[in-house]
């Protein structure tokens, strides 16, 4: 199934579509909606966050989207503050921060400006925040985060948050809906190999692929390593591709923490 107007096409996911529009719609006129996207690296999350956007900008949803980082792990409301950057929220927040940081209670006026900033963002129009790798946040990101779901119930916000699978501080939000993204089925692997390969992938190639187990990003990488090597898809059960094998370590070295 193809995404909205602009993106790349996104395939296989129309349930996964239908819940992100169901959640941005409803939070129009509900109050706060909360959606958990659940799955393994490189399974279309972040994919799926930014389909969520794009649903929002055809209608009159504003986006506020936040990234954690690995490397940000240790700095205080760091997605926050990048997503908030030039903005008067922003200063405020940064100007906090570069006083005393021995004040007890610091944190805890950053996160009322926080939510202070969305709920002033949530008068006019909707509005639709996403996080992307929630398990990275730091501790006082999610402290926000959490404020933001209690505190702002009653206000048009969406909340969609992908992460990996087993992450306390995700429960701990309480976002209400958890959604666990799947692989693909033969027929998306089948769409998506076709889309970058050619219309009429080979069965040696779809045999080829199916080592992936649906993961997309694992998919796309097994295909251009057999457009690179066209010998791959002769044996379906050779050694898998360096450049897959280091992907792969890649996403256990970073794996949830």
């Amino acid at each position: 199934m193809s995404g909205p107007v602009g993106s790349p096409a996104l395939h296989g996911r129309g349930p996964e579509l239908e819940l992100l529009s169901a959640t941005v719609t409803a939070a129009r006129t509900g109050g706060l909606q909360g959606l958990l996207l659940e799955g393994e690296a490189g399974i279309g999350k972040s994919r799926l966050l930014t389909a969520a956007g794009d649903l929002a900008r055809t209608g009159d949803v504003i986006t506020i989207d936040l990234h954690c980082r690995e490397r940000d792990h240790a700095r205080p409301f760091g997605p926050i503050r990048d997503a908030l950057t030039g903005s008067p929220d922003g200063d405020r927040i940064n100007a906090l921060l570069a006083g005393p940081s021995e004040d007890p209670g610091l944190a805890f006026r950053i996160v009322d400006l926080v939510v202070e900033a969305l709920a002033s963002r949530s008068v006019e129009h909707p509005l639709l925040l996403t996080v992307d790798d929630l398990q990275w946040a730091d501790p006082a990101t999610v402290m926000a985060l959490g404020a933001v779901v209690d505190r702002l119930a009653d206000r048009p916000i969406a909340v969609v948050v992908a992460t990996r699978p087993g992450i306390r501080a995700a429960a701990d939000l309480g976002l209400g809906t958890t959604h666990v993204v799947g692989g693909l089925d033969d027929e998306a692997v089948r769409d998506l190999v076709a889309s970058t390969s050619g219309p009429e992938p080979s069965p040696e190639l779809l045999a080829t692929v199916r080592r992936a187990g649906g993961n997309p990003l694992h998919l796309t990488e097994l295909v251009s390593a057999v457009g690179d090597d066209p010998s791959l898809a002769d044996d379906p059960d050779a050694t898998l591709p360096v450049r897959l094998r280091q992907v792969i370590l890649r996403q256990l070295r970073l794996g949830p923490h």
